[in-house]
């Protein structure tokens, strides 16, 4: 920096002068730091007013009366529910298990009553879907196994009637005739976003079938997890590649035990 002494002035006048400029200086740097700050303030209160904007333009679809279940869309749009406990198994099975259904069971103890709605007209790609799905909500996905086998029969053969001397309890039906069987069934699993306009709807089910329904999705595997640390990671995941925050509740209804985001 340049300084000037005029010798009009005496050596305390110059100085004054200086000092007097210096002030000015730092009066607009403070105005300048001020301004700035004003106009940071204001482009993150657009940022966020547009982001809650987003947000709010994305609303979770109304919840269906299969929701209560664990279900899926299979690639070709045939519903199938599952039961989450004893008491909607019996429900599943009682209440929703049509003649034009098929039902699946997968062969390990303590497996989830599975109906694929109108599944008589269902194809192969569906039920081999369907027969997926069974067997991850069995204790073959928590029990860390790849692979199960799973049966499936008509609606008629599944009944609440016990050979004469043995009682049935909740939850449980007797199979009668003759089974398909599905081998060595992978289980494979994923969870994503069904985006439609405004509105959103969390899909999961085998990977073939979610990625049918949705553009932003990530595939689960088995491991230590607990479910609420896999919503966690899924949240913010999908709220970073989707802008849409589902709540963690939702997503852990989603997901089955001991699950984990593959890498």
């Amino acid at each position: 920096m340049e300084i000037k002494i005029s010798s009009e002035k005496s050596l305390y006048d110059n100085i004054s002068s200086y000092y007097d400029a210096s002030k000015k200086a730092k009066n607009k740097l403070s105005n300048m730091e001020k301004l700035i700050e004003a106009a940071r303030k204001d482009l993150e209160k657009k940022i966020n007013e547009k982001e809650v904007k987003k947000e709010s333009l994305q609303k979770k679809q109304k919840m269906e009366w299969f929701e209560k279940f664990h279900w899926f869309y299979t690639s070709n749009n045939f519903l199938v529910i599952s039961g989450r406990d004893k008491k909607s198994n019996e429900t599943i099975v009682k209440k929703h298990l049509e003649k034009e259904d098929i039902y699946f069971h997968s062969e390990i103890v303590g497996a989830a009553h599975t109906i694929v709605k109108n599944g008589i007209k269902a194809g192969k790609e569906d039920l081999e879907e369907a027969a997926v799905f069974a067997g991850i909500f069995s204790k073959a996905w928590t029990a860390g196994l790849h692979n199960i086998d799973v049966y499936s029969v008509n609606a008629e053969q599944v009944s609440k009637s016990a050979p004469s001397g043995q009682s049935i309890g909740t939850g449980e039906f007797m199979i009668y005739g003759k089974r398909k069987y599905f081998k060595n069934v992978s289980l494979n699993f994923a969870v994503g976003i069904q985006i439609e306009k405004d509105s959103y709807k969390i899909i999961s089910g085998p990977v073939s079938s979610v990625k049918k329904h949705c553009k932003v999705l990530r595939e689960l595997i088995q491991g230590p997890s607990i479910k609420s640390i896999s919503a966690k990671k899924l949240q913010f995941l999908f709220s970073k590649e989707s802008g849409i925050r589902p709540s963690i509740d939702e997503l852990i209804r989603m997901i089955p035990e001991k699950t984990t985001i593959s890498p």
